[in-house]
């Protein structure tokens, strides 16, 4: 396992550096008015990617775990409302495919759940009722006829499209890691 280089710190310093000042200078702006929920789903996400920039090479696949299975949980938004709260995800699929060191299968199978969780605002739900049931209720509306009708803050083709984005950054991470040249052996002088 090779270990994080110093180059490995600079790209997460510029990362964060360039997320976290744009983000200071999104929300200074009077052209943004985040909610509190996203602003702080943003943060994390930033974080994220900070971490993921920097353990990308020496531990990609712990960290893939850690965002693929934690991230739904702690991102406190009542739905997924920026597109860009993927990002985390799909960086951590690439870098565990690329890595190979885990079946391309389930990172692929574990991604696609997990911008499932991530698209319908798994959080709040679960920490709500505690119940896939209730995640489910809470996010229809029954109309006067007794039918029931998808809420306002649930989109199927965001949900699809997110699901998609999640499967190929794990099938571009693993042809990556496939055409990658190999790093050069030490031969014994």
């Amino acid at each position: 396992m090779r270990g994080t280089s110093l180059g490995d710190l600079l790209w997460a310093v510029t990362v964060g550096t360039v997320w976290f000042v744009g983000l200071y200078l999104l929300h200074r702006s009077s052209l943004w008015f985040p909610a509190p929920c996203r602003l702080g789903g943003l943060q994390l996400a930033g974080a994220l990617l900070v971490l993921i920039v920097l353990l990308r090479r020496s531990a990609p696949t712990v960290v893939f775990w850690v965002v693929a299975l934690g991230y739904p949980f702690f991102l406190r938004s009542a739905v997924f409302q920026a597109d860009v709260l993927l990002l985390p995800l799909l960086v951590a699929a690439y870098a565990a495919a690329a890595a190979r060191r885990a079946p391309v299968a389930l990172l692929g199978l574990v991604s696609v759940v997990s911008a499932l969780l991530l698209s319908l605002g798994f959080s709040r739900w679960w920490l709500l009722d505690g119940s896939l049931l209730g995640m489910i209720r809470d996010s229809a509306l029954w109309s006067e006829s007794g039918s029931i009708e998808l809420g306002w803050f649930f989109d199927p083709s965001q949900t699809v499209m997110s699901m998609v984005l999640a499967f190929m950054a794990v099938v571009v991470g693993f042809a990556a890691g496939r055409t990658s040249p190999a790093p050069p052996s030490r031969s014994a002088t």
